[in-house]
């Protein structure tokens, strides 16, 4: 009885409001941050299936693993990043402050989360989109020549060149999503929803220091899967689109990562899982705090409506300046250049942002509705350069 009447003299205390009012002023203050970037968010979150998976996700892992144990860090996090977008403009800094001023907003009325919102947040960035495009294309083609040894290994008479397979004189292609940004990012979002269901069933937390290796371990799992997954392609002459293809991808997705995952997540938090506080703490409104959450989601409201002043003028200058005798030169209204005489016609994208990443050409001309197909290394010189067939 006096610890009850103790915590309600500290609820008088802390909270201006009555607890019902406290216990959902926080989230209405994240939803007025997430409305006040709305614009700048349409931009980034894309209808495609790995944002699906982490909206479906997001309950699960913003979870408050630390009721009652208050904190201020995304704060720091959230002024330092957007002090960061206002000097260097990079709008990944804007994503993240966004996300980090939400994350404040909880942490500081209800309770500590664990690392996971902010590995989430990270997911659906720019940063895995650049990192995919940097490393996997040639990965990808790494990968193939790996899988047409291992199948003539197996007696089967293959021919490879780039991503083109030639089985007994059929000749197909790999798609590039076998190796691509969709299922790295797809199966580092499954692994964030395993730990958090982990946590939520086991009532306990990981560490970091633990949750890192799993990371690895899921990308590792990853190449593995997209390896036994092209070389079932091969073996089964599955082409791209149709149903085969599909069942195979789920079924690697399924049985190289998910699966062995599950267990991995679960020994670990059986091993070096922390106790979570079970019985929730009292709702409070800490004022200073909400006026700081006031403050940032009023600097989230300011740069997402001056987006525009935000990019790399001198960058853009510097393009822009480019010409080449003898070539009528346009610029176009998504921002690139094209240099045109009778006999040739050259297309030059501007230098890419980091919120854009730099990309594979093969992007503009599906855009333009073509393919490149029998796409292969060419070594001219001390250069390598990739060549393909325009479709």
């Amino acid at each position: 009885m006096a610890d009850e009447q103790s915590d309600r003299r500290m609820m008088k205390l802390h909270t201006p409001f009555p607890p019902t009012y406290a216990r959902f002023l926080p989230w209405l203050l994240a939803g007025l941050c997430i409305l006040a970037g709305l614009q700048s968010l349409r931009a980034y979150l894309l209808p495609d299936l790995n944002v699906v998976l982490a909206l479906m996700a997001a309950p699960f892992v913003m979870r408050v693993r630390q009721p009652g144990v208050y904190s201020h860090r995304y704060a720091v996090l959230a002024v330092a990043v957007f002090s960061l977008f206002a000097f260097i403009h990079m709008q990944i800094f804007f994503l993240l402050g966004l996300g980090a001023t939400v994350f404040f907003v909880i942490e500081s009325q209800r309770g500590k989360m664990d690392i996971l919102p902010l590995l989430l947040l990270v997911l659906l960035s720019p940063v895995p989109v650049y990192l995919a495009e940097v490393f996997t294309f040639p990965l990808r083609l790494w990968m193939s020549g790996q899988t047409a040894q291992l199948l003539g290994h197996l007696g089967l008479e293959v021919v490879q060149q780039g991503n083109v397979f030639e089985v007994a004189g059929d000749a197909f292609s790999v798609d590039q999503a076998c190796m691509g940004l969709q299922s790295m990012v797809t199966g580092l979002i499954l692994t964030t929803l395993l730990i958090a269901f982990g946590e939520q069933r086991n009532g306990c937390r990981m560490p970091f220091a633990i949750t890192a290796p799993l990371y690895a371990l899921t990308l590792v799992l990853l190449l593995l899967a997209n390896f036994i997954r092209m070389t079932g392609l091969v073996l089964f002459r599955s082409l791209p689109e149709t149903l085969s293809q599909e069942f195979i991808g789920m079924m690697g997705l399924t049985l190289y990562v998910l699966l062995p995952m599950y267990a991995a997540i679960h020994l670990s938090l059986k091993k070096w899982g922390k106790p979570a506080k079970q019985t929730p703490a009292l709702p409070r409104f800490h004022p200073g705090a909400a006026v700081a959450a006031l403050l940032l989601t009023g600097a989230v409201a300011y740069f997402n409506l001056h987006r525009s002043d935000y990019r790399n003028e001198p960058q853009d200058a510097s393009f822009a300046a480019i010409d080449l005798p003898g070539f009528n030169k346009t610029l176009l209204d998504n921002h690139m250049a094209k240099l045109e005489q009778d006999s040739v016609l050259i297309y030059l994208k501007p230098p890419a942002h980091f919120w854009g990443a730099d990309h594979s050409p093969d992007i503009c001309w599906r855009a333009s509705g073509y393919r490149l197909t029998r796409i292969r290394p060419h070594k001219l010189g001390a250069q390598t350069l990739y060549i393909a067939q325009l479709e």
